[in-house]
């Protein structure tokens, strides 16, 4: 079973948010490059919102990119994975695969009951 974890919301919500109004002065002062900064920037942002940057499976832990590609695999069966301090580790050897301040606390704690469910 696929679990995926998504960026943090409101690092994606500040990004659109920056994106739109940077896309809005571009309109009214009739800049092209701040229409383009702007619009990549809300595009960028709305990507942060919506895709996932990790997907633990089975086999392993892919990291994604905006536009879904895997990355990188880390080739470490779902039993030897732990959450801790907002990350996840592998268990054996203690490295940090991933997570830190972008990924979504909501999901992490679901990942770590479903770890624990094991």
């Amino acid at each position: 079973m696929e679990h995926p974890i998504r960026y943090n919301a409101l690092f994606g919500i500040f990004l659109l948010l920056v994106g739109l109004f940077t896309l809005g002065v571009g309109v009214m002062v009739g800049k092209a490059m701040l229409m383009f900064v702007g619009g990549l920037n809300a595009a960028v942002g709305f990507g942060f919102t919506t895709r996932p940057f990790v997907v633990v499976t089975e086999r392993g832990v892919e990291m994604k990119n905006l536009l879904g590609m895997t990355m990188r695999t880390h080739a470490v069966p779902r039993e030897h994975l732990a959450v801790r301090s907002g990350s996840i580790v592998d268990a054996r050897s203690g490295k940090k695969l991933a997570g830190g301040m972008l990924a979504r606390r909501e999901d992490l704690e679901s990942l770590e009951r479903a770890l624990a469910k094991k």
